[in-house]
């Protein structure tokens, strides 16, 4: 090992960007991420987070189209539907 390394050439972020994807941060519900994980290790391996996008386009390139009628910003009242989404209590600051 070297005493010093020269780091002012250095960037940010991901040592080995993938073209195509964006990484962020986002709130998954607990029980639909473990949904997706118990799939991955079902199937003794590959990727959750490949699955969720793999269920996201197929949300968006329904053949159907109703994607965007079934979707409404979260919104159940602007489609008349139920939701089974729990409330959650407000966020203390």
């Amino acid at each position: 090992m070297k005493k010093e390394y020269d780091f002012s050439k250095g960037k940010r972020g991901a040592a080995i960007p993938t073209p195509g994807m964006t990484r962020i941060t986002i709130h998954i519900e607990n029980d639909i991420l473990n949904w997706f994980r118990a799939r991955i290790e079902k199937a003794c391996g590959g990727s959750y987070v490949a699955d969720i996008n793999d269920a996201l386009r197929a949300f968006i390139d329904s053949k159907d189209g109703q994607a965007e009628e079934n979707f409404h910003g979260g919104d159940p009242a602007a489609s008349g539907k139920k939701t089974t989404r729990k409330k959650r209590a407000p966020r203390q600051r």
